[in-house]
This record gives structure tokens, sequence and C-alpha cells, in this order.
């Protein structure tokens, strides 16, 4: 929003700011929809690691669940991030943010 006119009228502004709020609630519905991801998983590896019976097995397990998680949250990362650098745009906030 360079243009002074634009910044200035009303249904612009309200415009945006409902872009802004609808922005808002879809970001933090994915996080919020991640962190239910990743609560459910550690629970299922707590769940395992209970019934392990010998230290090979829990480095076993504990290895793959370190590998599964941060592939887990390489991807929900690269997810928000894309989300953020489409969305930025529709709120008049998209140049200096892309990759």
């Amino acid at each position: 929003m360079t243009d002074t006119s634009e910044a200035r009228d009303p249904t612009r502004a309200t415009d945006l700011m409902g872009n802004v709020m609808q922005m808002t609630q879809d970001y933090n519905a994915k996080v919020m929809e991640f962190a239910a991801a990743n609560c459910n998983a550690t629970i299922a590896y707590l769940s395992k690691l209970a019934s392990t019976k010998t230290p090979s097995e829990f480095v076993e397990l504990t290895t793959r669940h370190v590998r599964e998680q941060t592939e887990a949250l390489t991807r929900q990362t690269r997810e928000l991030t894309e989300m953020t650098q489409k969305l930025l745009p529709k709120a008049g906030w998209g140049k200096g943010f892309s990759s």
C-alpha cells in the first residue's frame, strides 16, 4: 500500500482487515492441526516406549521417533512458510518476504 488514496479508502481498509483476520484464523488453525499431530505422535511414542524391554529397542524406537518428527517438523515448517508467502500479498505485505 504505497498509494495514500488507497490507504484512506474505507472499503479497502475493511477488505484488508477482513483478509488479515481470515489469514490469521487459517494460520492458527494450521498451527493447531500440527500441534495435535505432534502431540499424538509423542503419545504414541511414549506408549511404545513403555513396552520396550531392551536398550536396543529403546534406541531403535527413539531414533525412529526423532527421525519421523524431524521430517514432520520440516514439512510443517515448509507448509507454514508457503502459506505465509501466499497470504502476505493478500494483506498488502507481499514485498520482501519471498525466498
